[in-house]
């Protein structure tokens, strides 16, 4: 992801340090600024402005998310950010209408969601295949053959699971 206007050595930087700044007119200026910089690592920055404390830069910070939408590889963007998403859910001050956006392309890239949810150790593919189950975004069986591809242990879980409930028994005797 790159900007569209040339930088100076730094800038990205400085804008995450205006991001994080007490100032609220230090992260307004930021905020401002990050509509001509599409960078992966201001996102999650721009996820917590949503809920700043000074108005303008919550409605900045939407309109920056609202742009950033537009843009093809956006539903990655909020695939790889996932937890950060999630934590805007149960934050005091939340943007439902940015919530559900973000929600929506995310459910666009099921591919690259498989990817994740397969490949992927740790956190993310968990938070993932919780946000799926919940939601019922992806059909369950689906998600019951993709896990069973799974890297990570407790992703697998739901497929072993699933075998155990159905009483699968020449499935678990292959596996076993």
């Amino acid at each position: 992801m790159t900007s569209n206007l040339p930088k100076r050595e730094g800038y990205l930087d400085d804008l995450i340090n205006h991001l994080q700044s007490y100032s609220g007119y230090d992260r307004q200026w930021a905020l401002e600024q990050a509509k001509y910089h599409y960078e992966k690592e201001l996102f999650p920055l721009l996820l917590l402005r949503l809920s700043d404390h000074v108005p303008i830069n919550q409605d900045i910070a939407k309109q920056r998310i609202i742009e950033w939408s537009q843009r093809k590889d956006f539903s990655k963007l909020c695939i790889d950010y996932f937890l950060d998403v999630a934590m805007t859910q149960i934050r005091l001050r939340s943007i439902d209408e940015i919530n559900q956006l973000i929600f929506y392309k995310i459910q666009e890239d099921t591919s690259y969601f498989k990817f994740v949810l397969i490949s992927s150790q740790g956190k993310l593919p968990r938070a993932l295949l919780a946000y799926a189950v919940r939601t019922k975004c992806i059909n369950h069986e689906g998600l019951i053959a993709w896990s069973s591809k799974a890297k990570d242990q407790l992703v697998r879980a739901l497929w072993l699971n699933s075998l155990i409930e159905n009483q699968n028994i020449d499935a678990l005797k292959k596996i076993g």
